[in-house]
């Protein structure tokens, strides 16, 4: 374990992988912090659980380090990105082909779609609001245009801004309409993540920006396409819609719903398909070549953690995962945005029941109340398909302690005890503490447990005081891993006459 926890404070996390950069999906873990934990524990052909995989980062590890795995999320826009980058490192010259044909052709309907002469057309068009986001109160007033002359089935030169124009094309209105009714998809109020009161999918994009994303669809159905080349495009067009939807300036806010106040910016879709198309060009190569030379034996299951075990009815070797924090986005409202302009059909609310969240929507305070019973029924579930010797290692943090006393009562039940808890500081900006700045304690802990035979009924006891006079680590970080890595190992017998849930008052 000291070899572990020195390979792992030695290493510079490495998150940017290509693979890994095809989506704006949240929370990504370090590829080779991941890597570096299937290979201590675990052996070739070893079978690898994660319960949330989210973007796919230990699916593709353990593939990449010869080891059988099984992912699940419970959201769908998951299950069809993990699947998309595996499936496309079987056939990465089939999927280069599909996605090149794919681009150079909407590449020209967009060229066409914004061009105000024939030798020139719109790249970006900047906006002005009048009114608010309330129910859809508000204009768009033009400012001005940026122009680049059009240059072989791309535009480049010299920039021009103008303020007044007259684009070529008219709009088709079926496309503002089908397949997708933008005007139809309705978004629930949450004041935390940016999501106004009365929100549609129309309010986020122009309408030569929703005529271009059914036209999209329209290509897609037309083509003779398998079913994971289809897939593949519609990952593919999900991960632009950062970049068509109005936005800042920079389209660099993490927040899908978040809109500036007074004035906002929209891409001609060249824009989006030029970055994404070299960020999935690279993809392909990544996953050919680290990928394919393995066996792809994996299962990929859309359901919620708790479902897992039933669903795969084997045992498993390993199980590494990331699991909902308590102050993490709510990713299933996140992926809405997402997920109604690839699939007609949305993300079923039912799918709110079983959610592991925290959060401000409107209609949603039993989901958020019972955040710490699903987060500890999940983890009693899956572990049933642990094997005996097997490690439980999970990233977590939060400084509510009754979040990580449920934890600790899953942990006992399910026969894991916990052999130790590492501090991995300074990690990249995310969306928790986007969320919320000035709060979130910089950086992940990985608690790694091992599943014995039978636990003792009782931990060992101490009080709380002695937990705290033997914490000696220079940093706050470093003292809050040392903390919980006591309070997950013993019996706290004066727990309750400390009155204080929030663990940065303690230490």
């Amino acid at each position: 374990m000291k070899n572990f926890k020195h390979i792992i404070n030695n290493l510079e996390p490495e998150h940017d992988y290509p693979a890994g950069l095809i989506h704006p999906y949240w929370a990504r873990k370090p590829l080779n912090i991941i890597e570096s934990i299937i290979k201590s524990f675990s052996h070739d052909g070893d079978i690898v659980l994660d319960p949330f995989m989210g973007s796919g980062t230990t699916v593709l590890a353990s593939i990449k380090n010869n080891r059988k795995v099984i992912g699940s999320d419970l959201n769908p826009l998951s299950k069809l990105l993990v699947e998309s980058i595996v499936n496309s490192a079987s056939d990465s010259k089939r999927f280069q082909e599909v996605l090149d044909n794919a681009v150079n052709d909407w590449t020209k309907y967009a060229i066409d779609l914004y061009k105000i002469i024939p030798e020139k057309c719109i790249e970006r068009e900047y906006f002005s609001v009048s009114g608010e986001y309330k129910d859809g109160n508000f204009k768009l007033i033009p400012l001005e245009a940026k122009v680049k002359p059009i240059k072989k089935n791309t535009v480049q030169g010299k920039i021009e801004f103008v303020k007044e124009y007259k684009f070529m094309s008219k709009i088709n209105n079926q496309l503002l309409s089908v397949p997708i009714n933008f005007s139809a998809i309705n978004f629930v109020e949450n004041s935390r993540i940016a999501i106004h009161r009365g929100v549609k999918a129309s309010h986020f994009f122009t309408e030569r920006n929703q005529s271009f994303i059914n036209y999209v669809h329209t290509y897609i159905k037309k083509s003779k396409l398998t079913e994971n080349e289809i897939n593949f495009l519609r990952i593919f067009l999900s991960s632009m819609i950062p970049m068509l939807r109005l936005s800042d300036k920079k389209a660099s806010s993490q927040w899908p719903y978040w809109r500036p106040k007074k004035e906002l910016t929209s891409r001609n879709p060249i824009v989006a398909l030029a970055r994404r198309h070299k960020a999935f060009k690279k993809s392909l190569h990544w996953a050919s070549e680290k990928l394919n030379q393995h066996n792809l034996n994996q299962a990929l299951v859309q359901c919620a953690a708790n479902e897992i075990t039933d669903k795969i009815n084997i045992m498993v070797d390993l199980i590494v995962t990331d699991p909902p924090y308590a102050d993490h986005a709510p990713y299933i409202e996140y992926s809405e945005l997402y997920w109604s302009l690839i699939s007609p059909m949305g993300i079923s609310k039912q799918l709110w029941a079983k959610e592991i969240v925290k959060t401000n929507a409107v209609g949603r305070e039993e989901d958020s109340k019972s955040y710490e019973n699903r987060l500890s029924e999940s983890f009693v579930s899956f572990l049933k398909s642990l094997k005996v010797g097997g490690y439980f290692i999970f990233f977590y943090l939060d400084k509510n302690i009754d979040h990580w006393s449920g934890i600790k009562k899953a942990l006992h039940v399910s026969n894991c005890i916990t052999e130790e808890v590492i501090a991995i500081s300074k990690q990249r900006r995310s969306m928790k503490t986007v969320t919320s700045p000035g709060k979130t304690l910089d950086g992940d802990l990985i608690i790694i447990c091992k599943k014995i035979e039978a636990i003792p009924k009782c931990l060992p006891s101490c009080e709380m005081q002695t937990i705290l006079d033997n914490i000696n680590e220079e940093t706050y970080f470093h003292r809050f891993g040392s903390f919980i890595k006591e309070y997950l190992t013993h019996d706290i017998v004066d727990r309750k006459e400390w009155k204080l849930n929030d663990i940065s008052r303690f230490i």
